[in-house]
């Protein structure tokens, strides 16, 4: 910006564009424009810093475009990736500095779910379904919360894709990001094209299945080329309809994008709860992921607890761990308590320690349950975690 008349640019419509580490990079500019600081947890985290020159001058992005960028790093365990035990041993912690979940606020800070309000700019993710460096579900949870701030978005899945390739830079994806900046960089006359979701039902008792259709969807100035499809539970795909089986408790969106000829996308959504008989609007627990993996070196894991589908008045719900090859008191520290969620609380954490030896052995698991509900809340899957211990001697 400082060079904008030297280099014949204008500086008050920039958008920027990355992939993976700079995807990250690119969804926190934008999530963070206009912001000096932010205060979290008791931790002010200055945004802007006093690094380099030119500090006068706005770093505020006009667009964002976003190809398979980590957006929110406390749920990075949610999903198997290529990081078998993200918290203690990945990029993440690289990036922070420190185990995640011993480091809270900074996870917090670098992650651009933590920022995002109405006054962000337009932003386009493109991220493939079969990503094992980035789980899929990154971008499916950050695109639902753009959506929550009524954020304009744009979510091309790309089906079967992996951590990149020429399918995000060649065809209708690239056509489409071209379109997306061309319209917010330079006010393109394209009108967009207006997606429309059926659905077969909007609520059930896992597991059930959802049936969608866009046959509505049209486009008023051309023809629509590409209907894509994401389901709110790391899967994706593609056409005019499409189905989805949903078999663990939540409020999930299935995001519908239509693109045209002219490359013009629009994203909309529609949410679907699943849900379990006896459920109230006390909530329904469950755990957030139901295997993970642990290196045997690391000092513990944290394992997420969920209140979904409601959280009215205080609830209280059991855990324990249950012994598997990993036997509690050899390999990790057995574990048993109860957790009170107050009105309101929707997610808690439970620590178990690891109990590393100096022993060539196989992969051993164990599990970690929840039981007893109280206070109106009631269980719902997946209930059961699998930790798997990976051996590192």
């Amino acid at each position: 910006r400082s060079r904008s008349a030297q280099y014949r640019i204008d500086k008050n419509r920039v958008a920027v564009w990355g992939s993976s580490a700079g995807g990250h990079l690119a969804a926190i500019l934008g999530a963070t424009s206009g912001l000096k600081q932010i205060k979290i947890d008791g931790q002010t985290f200055d945004l802007e810093g006093e690094i380099g020159g030119n500090l006068q001058e706005s770093s505020a992005v006009q667009a964002v475009v976003d190809y398979f960028g980590p957006a929110d790093l406390l749920a990075f365990d949610d999903f198997p990736s290529v990081f078998p035990d993200p918290e203690n041993n990945s990029p993440l912690t690289e990036l922070i500095g420190g185990l995640v979940w011993n480091n809270l606020p900074l996870a917090r800070s670098a992650s651009p779910d933590t920022y995002v309000s109405a006054e962000d700019p337009p932003v386009l993710m493109m991220h493939g379904t079969s990503d094992v460096v980035v789980p899929f579900n990154q971008s499916e949870r950050y695109n639902a919360r753009l959506s929550q701030a009524n954020v304009h978005r744009v979510f091309i899945p790309i089906v079967g894709g992996g951590h990149g390739g020429t399918q995000f830079m060649s065809g209708t994806p690239l056509s489409a990001v071209y379109a997306f900046l061309r319209r917010f960089l330079e006010g393109d006359a394209n009108r967009l094209p207006l997606p429309s979701i059926t659905l077969s039902t909007e609520r059930g008792d896992v597991p059930f299945t959802v049936s969608a259709s866009s046959a509505g969807s049209h486009d008023p100035d051309g023809q629509l080329i590409a209907r894509h499809w994401t389901f709110g539970e790391n899967g994706g795909a593609n056409g005019e309809s499409a189905q989805f089986a949903y078999r663990n408790v939540g409020t999930f969106p299935i995001t519908l994008t239509v693109v045209d000829n002219a490359g013009g996308a629009t994203t909309i959504e529609r949410f679907v709860v699943a849900s379990v008989p006896g459920a109230t609007d006390a909530g329904i627990f469950r755990v957030r992921a139901p295997s993970v993996r642990v290196f045997e070196a690391s000092a513990s894991k944290c394992i997420q607890i969920l209140r979904v589908n409601g959280a009215r008045g205080a609830v209280r719900v059991r855990y324990e761990t249950v012994d598997g090859s990993a036997r509690g008191g050899e390999d990790f520290v057995a574990t048993s308590g109860e957790l009170t969620f107050e009105d309101g609380e929707t997610w808690k954490v439970v620590r178990i320690t690891m109990l590393p030896d100096n022993r060539n052995e196989p992969d051993e698991v164990f599990w970690l349950r929840l039981t007893s509900p109280a206070g109106g809340a009631v269980l719902g899957p997946p209930t059961t975690v699998q930790l798997t211990i990976l051996d590192d001697d």
